[in-house]
């Protein structure tokens, strides 16, 4: 094989990773937007804001803010106007 076969084969592995990793997060999400919807909805005091998703929700991944930044977007994309 020759080394621009290799590469072509790396690049293409490495491009089906990212859209199985995006993937994932996109589930995660969804997932995790539906229990923080949740646990506002019970905790009226509580406005959203990423300390009340780490600190109150209790969300610690180490992926946080572009979770909460998803999170966001999905609930925006859900509410009606």
């Amino acid at each position: 094989m020759s080394p621009e076969e290799e590469e072509m084969i790396r690049r293409h592995r490495d491009e089906k990773a990212q859209r199985a990793a995006a993937l994932a997060f996109r589930l995660k999400a969804l997932k995790v937007a539906a229990e923080y919807e949740a646990w506002l909805q019970q905790d009226e005091e509580c406005g959203d804001s990423f300390s009340t998703f780490v600190n109150r929700f209790g969300y610690q991944d180490s992926d946080c803010q572009p979770m909460h930044e998803y999170v966001k977007r999905i609930h925006k994309a859900a509410t009606p106007d």
